[in-house]
């Protein structure tokens, strides 16, 4: 009886801590928590152009760093959010500037990213969608850029984020109170 409940104990704690809020600490790289909804949202950042992201009444979140950010979750989607990544994927659409469209894999998501590059104004904007269970969370980033390699570099710098520095718990707080 008293493994029994030695062993409880400790599983009550080990169930407890915060995986992933401890990986990122660990590695003395600045994380930003965001908490839109019921979903908690950590976001590695740079050290040096370390900005803070602030709550908008509208439930987004925006940060006026490097890039600019813009991060808001939709309304609620009744369908497969899988098969509207791609028919993003798929949808043409008329904009000024160079666009390019691809789908990256997180794990097992798949994240539809649309790049515009405006070469008068030497700016790279990228839309990001990230489908979660009956909704999307939608980032738009945009950072200046000097040449074409200047913009390859910040391009894979932000898919990077996304890809291994961006991590949802989606629900996270339907559960646990603050």
């Amino acid at each position: 009886m008293r493994k029994l409940l030695f062993i409880l104990l400790i599983s009550s704690f080990a169930s407890a801590q915060n995986f992933a809020k401890d990986t990122l600490l660990s590695a003395n790289q600045p994380a930003s928590i965001l908490k839109i909804g019921k979903t908690k949202i950590y976001i590695v950042q740079n050290k040096d152009k370390q900005t803070p992201y602030v709550l908008q009444k509208d439930g987004s979140f925006i940060s006026k760093g490097v890039p600019y950010v813009t991060i808001a979750i939709d309304k609620k989607y009744s369908g497969d959010t899988n098969e509207l990544i791609k028919y993003l994927f798929l949808d043409e659409k008329d904009v000024k500037g160079q666009i390019h469209k691809e789908i990256i894999e997180s794990g097992e998501t798949n994240i539809f990213i649309s790049t515009i590059k405006l070469t008068t104004e030497k700016r790279l904007g990228l839309n990001v969608t990230y489908p979660l269970s009956d909704r999307f969370i939608n980032m738009n980033l945009w950072v200046n850029y000097l040449d074409d390699k200047d913009a390859d570099e910040k391009y894979e710098a932000i898919t990077d984020i996304i890809k291994n520095g961006f991590i949802v718990l989606e629900n996270y707080y339907q559960n646990r109170k603050i």
